[in-house]
Formats: C-alpha cells, structure tokens, sequence
C-alpha cells in the first residue's frame, strides 16, 4: 500500500448534509455577492441566483482576483471551464465558454454541495473533503495530485 492510499478518506462513511462550506472564502458570503451586481432568482428555486449581467464579466472581475476558485474542464467541450467557488454559506458555479463569455449561478449551501455532486467534478471519494475545509495531505480538492487538472487560482 503507497502512502497515497492511506490518506484516502473512508468513501463507506456518508455525507453529512450538515457539514459546512470550506473555508476557502469565508470572508465572503452569498447576500454580499448578490450585493455587487445583477442577479436574479433562478424560476422555482429559491436558494439559487444566476447573474443577468454581462456576459462577459468573469468570475475573478465579478469576485476580486484574490478569491480563491477551484477550475475543471468541461468534458463536453475541451474550450469550455467550469469554475467552483466556496463561500462561507453557499458557493458559486461558473461556466467559461467560447469567447469570453461566462454563465455564473449563486448557490446556498445546500445548493452547492448538490450541485457540485451532480456536475460530479470532485470525485466522489473526496467531495466531503473539498466541501469542508479538512483536505487530504498531498491530494489537491479535486482528488488529483498537486500540480494538475482541478489546480485551484487566486
């Protein structure tokens, strides 16, 4: 057994749907994101916003470059970036598309872990891990190894 497979957490264990929003920008929260622009209620839903604003403002211009974000590949389409960002009660899901333009959503916390589960970007094995601000020694919150695919910006 490597020492990789020995800082695996327990996949048995279930998601505790209490746990919190990791720490990766906990200065920041949802109302004070809806607070810097256009954003609308998204149709039934009640705990997610998608931005109305321009479509060419991305998720660094919206946030501030200092937030910190979490980028993944599309894998329908290998010019597209899905953009994770965890704030201290929800998250935002961001989509980079062709040129230059991005679709971003607001989400509560239970929006967020839902999502994120279904977009299923963070591997399974590690999704508990990169919702909470616990990480696994040497893996990086995507379940890769530091250095690839999942590398976080800000």
């Amino acid at each position: 057994m490597n020492s990789q497979e020995t800082n695996q957490p327990d996949s048995s264990r279930p998601i505790d749907p209490s746990l919190t929003i990791g720490l990766d920008n906990a200065h920041l929260s949802c109302t004070e994101v809806r607070g810097q622009g256009e954003w609308d209620r998204m149709d039934g839903n009640e705990i997610r916003w998608r931005w109305i604003g321009s479509k060419n403002v991305s998720l660094s211009e919206l946030l501030g470059a200092e937030v910190k974000t979490h980028r993944f590949p599309s894998v329908s389409n290998a010019e597209q970036s899905i953009h994770l960002c965890k704030l201290a009660d929800g998250g935002m899901v961001s989509y980079e598309l062709e040129n230059g333009v991005w679709l971003h959503t607001l989400n509560t916390a239970k929006a967020f872990r839902l999502r994120v589960f279904e977009i299923n970007l963070v591997p399974l094995e590690t999704l508990r891990y990169f919702l909470t601000a616990s990480s696994i020694p040497g893996i990086d919150y995507a379940g890769k190894e530091e250095g690839h695919v999942g590398e976080t910006e800000g």
